[in-house]
C-alpha cells in the first residue's frame, strides 16, 4: 500500500501531474541507481545477479564486482543483460586488492545519484530499490535501509518479522547489506 502511495498519491505528485497536464517542467525527476554487487563465488552468482537486475527502477545501473579467481566477465556481463539490465559494469577481479579496495573501486564505477550495495547471498525482492529511493522523498536522512525485514522462520511456517522497531525510525547502524546512500562528490 505504502508503494502505491509514493508512486500515486504524495503533493508532489499531484502538483507534477498538473504542471504536466499545462505543459510546464515538473519539479521532480528519478534519480539513477546504481547497485553495486560483489560476488565472492561463482556459484550463486546467477540469482544474485537476477535478483540485482531484476529490480523495478527506471534509471538503473548494475556494477558487478568479482573478488575470486573463476569468473567469466562476459558471461556475468550477458548474465545481467539476459535479466533485464541495460547499462552493466563489469570489472574484472584484481588479486591485488583487498575487499575495501575492491568496493571503493566498483564505488568510483558507479554513475548513479544513488547506490545500493547488495550481498550476492541476500534475497531481495523486486521492489527493494524502489522502496528504499522512496525514503528520500520523506526523510533528511543520507542513508537509508531496510532494518526490519523478514527472514525464512527454520521451523517452517510464515517468515518471521525481524527487528520490527527498526521500521520506519532512524538507528545508528543499518544493515550493512541494506545500504543506499546518496552518492558523495
Amino acid at each position: 500500500a505504502m508503494r502505491e502511495v509514493f508512486a500515486k498519491h504524495t503533493y508532489t505528485k499531484r502538483v507534477d501531474d498538473v504542471l504536466a497536464a499545462v505543459g510546464l517542467p515538473t519539479g521532480t525527476s528519478t534519480p539513477s541507481v546504481s547497485i553495486i554487487l560483489p560476488l565472492d563465488r561463482v556459484e550463486g552468482s546467477t540469482p544474485a545477479i537476477q535478483r540485482a537486475a531484476g529490480q523495478r527502477w527506471p534509471r538503473l545501473q548494475l556494477v558487478i564486482a568479482p573478488r575470486a579467481h573463476g569468473f567469466d566477465t562476459s558471461a556475468l556481463a550477458g548474465a545481467a543483460r539476459s535479466a533485464g539490465a541495460d547499462d552493466v559494469v563489469v570489472l574484472p577481479f584484481e588479486e591485488s586488492l583487498g575487499p575495501g579496495q575492491a568496493l571503493n573501486r566498483a564505488l568510483d564505477a558507479a554513475t548513479g545519484q544513488l547506490f545500493a550495495l547488495m550481498d550476492a547471498g541476500c534475497d531481495y525482492e523486486q521492489h527493494y530499490v524502489e522502496d528504499l529511493a522512496a525514503a528520500f522523498t520523506y526523510t533528511d536522512a543520507s542513508i537509508v535501509g531496510k532494518g526490519a525485514h523478514y527472514s525464512p522462520n527454520r521451523t517452517g511456517g510464515s517468515p518471521r518479522l525481524e527487528n520490527p522497531a527498526d521500521e520506519h525510525a532512524y538507528t545508528r547502524a543499518p544493515a550493512t547489506a541494506a545500504l543506499v546512500p546518496a552518492k558523495l562528490e
